[in-house]
Parts: structure tokens; sequence; C-alpha cells
């Protein structure tokens, strides 16, 4: 690969992690006690009639704020790859590293994204 095709790989995978930490401000700003999901007593075992939410589950925003940004940055890769290989073929031509480069922060992206947060979107 040349040198201007590693500064976009650079540049890219700088742009995932900017991404990953603008979003993740963005949610901590929103929520700043963190992303709360109610549960009942209705869930809880030993409990016989539904009532009001009595305990939260509380996640760290900007973990989750994170773990959307890196979602969005690696399906945004993952178009680019596609494309790229859409053009490749289209002039029969095999696709170059760049493409299989873009394709692998793409798949990194979307393993990051659930490692960082847990969380099956």
């Amino acid at each position: 690969m040349t040198p201007l095709k590693w500064l976009i790989v650079l540049i890219l995978s700088a742009m995932m992690l900017a991404a990953a930490v603008g979003f993740g401000r963005w949610a901590e700003s929103v929520n700043p006690e963190g992303i709360t999901e109610p549960v009942t007593t209705a869930n809880l075992p030993d409990t016989q009639t539904p009532s009001e939410p009595v305990v939260t589950n509380s996640r760290d925003a900007f973990t989750f704020g994170a773990s959307i940004g890196l979602l969005a940055a690696s399906l945004l890769y993952a178009t680019f790859a596609i494309a790229l290989l859409i053009r490749a073929k289209s002039k029969g031509r095999a696709p170059d590293q760049l493409t299989y480069w873009i394709a692998g922060l793409a798949g990194v992206g979307l393993a990051l994204s659930y490692l960082v947060d847990d969380y099956f979107y």
C-alpha cells in the first residue's frame, strides 16, 4: 500500500475514535446520572402483584454513547468497503488492500461497540 493509503487508514481510525469519544460525551451530557432502566417488582422473583418501579438499573452514559459512536462509524466504513468492492468488481479488477483494511476497521469497530458497553443492539 502507498503512504497515502496508510494515511487514509490512519485518518479513518482517528475518526472512529473521535466519533466514539464525541458520542460518549454527548450521551454523558444528556444523561449525567447514567442510562436508567426501571425494574418493577413484577419482574423480581417471589412477588405476586405488579407495582410501581422500585429498582433502577443504571448503565454508564459515556460507554453507551461511545458504543453508539463506534457502531455508527463501523456501519459507515462497511458502506465504504462495499462501495470500493463494487467499484473494483465493475472494472473487472481485484479489490486492493485498502478495501480490506476499511472492511477490517468496520469489523473491529463493530466488535468494539459490543465490548465497550456489553449491550447487544
